[in-house]
């Protein structure tokens, strides 16, 4: 019988210590460290677990640890039922080697930059702003709480479609901010950090047909016609807008970036 438990090692200053994996198998005790440090008023020894205070200034990163921390325990029970299950003899030392092998947790702020600083690498502007735009948002929404992505579940999905719909997006916004967060989180359970619970399964991630708004042409040779001589700067716009028109809708971004070569 193996067992996975979290304890705290309080260190000698500043009443800070470390949070450690203690793993007992065939009475040969060894222990992981997290990586993780809290003070001691953040321990609950009587259950093995932080004390997360709803009060405490550090309630986001407690938050976030606690996350990593079950995350992280359940990967070690997950590997030691893998080898239970294929009745596989096996020691503490295996069961840490699968471990350190295995990816580190991410977090899904982090994971995200991760994502737009390899957009940029790859040279897609418009990406990259439509990335960071999403993060901004969901950043928002969680008050800038950072969590992990097995904190990810479509009850909370669901409730950042409804704020974004409270701010007054239409729903082919919302559509288009649930897509990208779906592309990433896709991302995460690829690279290991989650299993895919399908938190995007209830929320709306179509397109909807929109009412057409098109100009009629005369509207357009009025203002290519305007007299804007002695107006520099709404003589360039107007030109930039007519070149996007000429060039059939292409977008600002594209224009902004080109080059005379």
């Amino acid at each position: 019988m193996t067992s996975v438990k979290l304890k705290f090692h309080l260190s000698s200053s500043n009443h800070e210590g470390e949070l450690i994996y203690q793993i007992i198998h065939r009475r040969m005790v060894r222990q992981i460290k997290s990586g993780y440090r809290i003070f001691s008023k953040e321990w609950n020894s009587h259950i093995n677990s932080l004390n997360i205070n709803i009060y405490s200034e550090r309630k986001a990163y407690l938050c976030l640890i606690n996350d990593k921390v079950h995350w992280e325990m359940r990967k070690l029970e997950s590997f030691i039922m893998k080898l239970e299950h294929n009745q596989l003899e096996y020691t503490t030392n295996d069961i840490i080697a699968e471990f350190e092998r295995s990816p580190h947790i991410e977090s899904v702020f982090s994971f995200f930059q991760l994502q737009i600083d390899k957009l940029k690498t790859e040279q897609r502007p418009r990406c990259v702003e439509s990335y960071r735009s999403t993060l901004n948002g969901f950043s928002a929404f969680l008050n800038g709480q950072d969590i992990c992505f097995e904190s990810i579940d479509s009850n909370l999905i669901e409730k950042y479609e409804a704020y974004l719909r409270a701010r007054g997006l239409v729903r082919n916004t919302t559509s288009f901010y649930m897509r990208i967060l779906r592309t990433v989180y896709n991302r995460a359970v690829e690279c290991g950090y989650t299993v895919d619970n399908h938190p995007f399964r209830h929320v709306y991630k179509g397109v909807d047909k929109t009412v057409k708004r098109a100009l009629p042409i005369s509207y357009i040779r009025k203002i290519r016609d305007l007299d804007l001589s002695d107006k520099h700067a709404l003589d360039f716009a107007r030109d930039i807008f007519l070149f996007s028109f000429y060039a059939r809708g292409m977008s600002f971004v594209d224009i902004a970036y080109l080059r005379k070569d």
